[in-house]
Protein backbone atom coordinates (compact mmCIF):
# COMPACT_ATOMS: atom_id res chain seq x y z
CA UNK A 1 0.00 0.00 0.00
CA UNK A 2 1.24 3.44 -0.56
CA UNK A 3 0.71 6.63 1.38
CA UNK A 4 -1.89 8.52 0.89
CA UNK A 5 -0.26 11.49 -1.22
CA UNK A 6 1.51 8.84 -3.48
CA UNK A 7 -1.85 6.40 -3.36
CA UNK A 8 -4.02 8.95 -5.25
CA UNK A 9 -1.37 10.03 -7.73
CA UNK A 10 -0.51 6.52 -8.35
CA UNK A 11 -4.02 5.40 -8.78
CA UNK A 12 -4.75 8.07 -11.57
CA UNK A 13 -1.62 7.37 -13.30
CA UNK A 14 -0.39 3.46 -12.52
CA UNK A 15 2.92 4.63 -11.57
CA UNK A 16 5.69 1.61 -11.01
CA UNK A 17 7.53 1.47 -7.46
CA UNK A 18 10.38 2.71 -9.14
CA UNK A 19 8.57 5.30 -10.66
CA UNK A 20 7.03 6.56 -7.24
CA UNK A 21 10.33 6.88 -5.95
CA UNK A 22 11.59 8.54 -8.73
CA UNK A 23 8.55 10.78 -8.15
CA UNK A 24 9.47 11.30 -4.63
CA UNK A 25 12.86 12.18 -4.71
CA UNK A 26 12.56 14.47 -7.25
CA UNK A 27 9.94 16.30 -4.96
CA UNK A 28 11.49 16.45 -1.66
CA UNK A 29 14.10 18.65 -0.65
CA UNK A 30 16.61 19.82 2.48
CA UNK A 31 15.30 22.80 3.85
CA UNK A 32 17.48 25.35 5.60
CA UNK A 33 15.85 28.25 7.42
CA UNK A 34 18.06 30.63 9.31
CA UNK A 35 21.50 27.88 10.01
CA UNK A 36 23.82 26.53 7.83
CA UNK A 37 22.65 23.15 8.24
CA UNK A 38 19.56 21.51 6.63
CA UNK A 39 17.30 20.76 9.57
CA UNK A 40 14.25 19.02 8.01
CA UNK A 41 13.11 17.87 4.34
CA UNK A 42 9.86 19.27 2.73
CA UNK A 43 8.10 18.21 -0.47
CA UNK A 44 6.03 19.79 -3.34
CA UNK A 45 2.62 19.84 -3.27
CA UNK A 46 1.78 22.14 -5.76
CA UNK A 47 3.71 22.71 -9.38
CA UNK A 48 3.73 26.29 -8.78
CA UNK A 49 5.99 26.00 -6.08
CA UNK A 50 4.47 25.26 -2.40
CA UNK A 51 5.95 22.83 -0.22
CA UNK A 52 5.69 21.13 3.16
CA UNK A 53 6.96 20.75 5.86
CA UNK A 54 7.02 20.21 10.03
CA UNK A 55 6.57 23.65 11.45
CA UNK A 56 9.78 22.57 13.84
CA UNK A 57 11.54 22.52 11.24
CA UNK A 58 11.78 26.41 10.49
CA UNK A 59 12.37 27.78 14.26
CA UNK A 60 10.40 30.51 15.92
CA UNK A 61 13.21 32.75 16.01
CA UNK A 62 14.02 32.24 12.20
CA UNK A 63 10.34 32.83 10.66
CA UNK A 64 11.70 36.09 8.92
CA UNK A 65 15.05 34.95 7.94
CA UNK A 66 15.93 33.76 4.45
CA UNK A 67 14.55 30.01 3.87
CA UNK A 68 16.12 27.45 1.02
CA UNK A 69 15.26 24.46 -0.36
CA UNK A 70 16.99 22.42 -1.72
CA UNK A 71 16.10 20.02 -4.57
CA UNK A 72 18.55 16.61 -5.52
CA UNK A 73 20.39 17.55 -2.85
CA UNK A 74 23.86 15.27 -3.08
CA UNK A 75 23.09 14.78 -6.79
CA UNK A 76 24.80 15.86 -9.98
CA UNK A 77 23.04 19.08 -10.01
CA UNK A 78 21.59 20.58 -6.50
CA UNK A 79 18.69 23.39 -7.42
CA UNK A 80 18.87 25.93 -4.32
CA UNK A 81 15.74 27.79 -4.29
CA UNK A 82 14.61 30.78 -1.83
CA UNK A 83 11.48 30.33 -0.10
CA UNK A 84 9.57 32.26 2.32
CA UNK A 85 7.04 30.92 4.99
CA UNK A 86 3.35 31.40 3.85
CA UNK A 87 1.69 29.54 6.69
CA UNK A 88 2.12 27.72 10.12
CA UNK A 89 0.54 25.88 12.14
CA UNK A 90 2.00 25.10 15.46
CA UNK A 91 -0.11 22.37 16.87
CA UNK A 92 -0.28 20.39 13.78
CA UNK A 93 2.95 21.09 13.29
CA UNK A 94 3.25 22.03 9.53
CA UNK A 95 4.45 24.38 7.89
CA UNK A 96 3.64 25.76 4.37
CA UNK A 97 6.49 27.27 1.80
CA UNK A 98 6.38 28.78 -1.52
CA UNK A 99 9.78 28.84 -3.45
CA UNK A 100 10.45 31.18 -5.64
CA UNK A 101 11.21 28.88 -8.95
CA UNK A 102 10.31 29.31 -12.61
CA UNK A 103 8.90 26.10 -14.38
CA UNK A 104 6.72 23.78 -13.28
CA UNK A 105 8.22 21.29 -10.28
CA UNK A 106 7.84 17.71 -9.81
CA UNK A 107 5.29 17.35 -6.70
CA UNK A 108 2.80 14.89 -4.92
CA UNK A 109 -0.54 15.39 -4.44
CA UNK A 110 -1.78 15.04 -0.70
CA UNK A 111 -4.73 12.22 -0.41
CA UNK A 112 -6.10 10.97 2.77
CA UNK A 113 -5.91 7.89 4.83
CA UNK A 114 -8.50 6.35 3.73
CA UNK A 115 -8.27 2.56 3.11
CA UNK A 116 -4.93 2.65 5.51
CA UNK A 117 -4.74 -0.15 7.79
CA UNK A 118 -2.27 -1.15 10.18
CA UNK A 119 0.91 -3.03 8.79
CA UNK A 120 0.06 -2.39 5.75
CA UNK A 121 2.94 -1.52 3.21
CA UNK A 122 4.26 2.16 2.57
CA UNK A 123 6.65 4.04 0.76
CA UNK A 124 8.74 6.38 3.15
CA UNK A 125 10.26 9.84 1.57
CA UNK A 126 12.74 12.15 2.96
CA UNK A 127 16.50 12.15 4.27
CA UNK A 128 18.43 9.66 6.69
CA UNK A 129 20.01 11.39 9.89
CA UNK A 130 22.98 13.80 8.55
CA UNK A 131 25.90 14.66 10.71
CA UNK A 132 26.71 18.43 9.51
CA UNK A 133 30.26 17.62 10.45
CA UNK A 134 30.50 14.99 7.37
CA UNK A 135 30.23 18.09 4.72
CA UNK A 136 30.69 21.54 3.99
CA UNK A 137 27.43 23.99 4.61
CA UNK A 138 27.31 23.49 0.25
CA UNK A 139 27.63 20.16 -0.18
CA UNK A 140 24.33 17.76 0.60
CA UNK A 141 24.23 14.32 1.86
CA UNK A 142 22.40 11.93 -0.53
CA UNK A 143 18.96 11.54 -0.31
CA UNK A 144 17.52 7.82 0.44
Amino acid sequence: MLPPFLANQAADQALSNIEIAKLGKAATGYVYAGQRWPIGAAFCVDRSGLFLTADCVIPQDSRSQPITVVLDPGGKNPHRLSARLVRYDQNLNLALLRVEKQGKLPSLRLGTSEGLKELAEFVALGFSSWDPTSAGPLEYPPST
